[in-house]
């Protein structure tokens, strides 16, 4: 299987997004990664001693700038064509809906009305 190259990726990685030493190797493994042999946030949260939002931090810069970096239960990789970013997609639109739907229902509070928090916890 040949794997594609995308020689504006240094690019990317040097002049868009700016990382600090430490972030920009966690990019190149990322992205070093294919579809069979994803890595784990977990284990790069291990090696670089950071937060699993922080790895999200630097996969969501990497995405904004369109580094096609695909993600899924099994780890991230970069995505070597569009159907590998499907699953990736559908996990984000399910979190918009779902953040959506928690911030239109903070249109229309009920207001606890001399309610105890205890019995605002027991209607949860």
């Amino acid at each position: 299987m040949n794997l594609p190259t995308y020689e504006w990726l240094d690019d990317v990685i040097r002049y868009q997004l700016r990382f600090k030493d430490k972030r920009r190797r966690i990019l190149r493994i990322i992205c070093s990664r294919t579809i069979l042999n994803p890595t784990f946030s977990a284990n790069i949260e291990a090696v670089f001693k950071i937060s699993g939002p922080a790895v999200r931090d630097i996969v969501s810069k990497a995405r904004l700038v369109g580094v096609p970096i695909a993600s899924t239960s099994n780890g991230y990789w970069l995505a070597a064509n569009e159907a590998e970013l499907v699953d990736t997609k559908a996990h984000l639109d399910g979190r918009i809906m779902k953040i959506q739907m928690v911030r239109d229902a903070l249109d229309y509070p009920v207001w606890p009305e001399g309610q105890a928090v205890e019995q605002i916890e027991m209607s949860l």
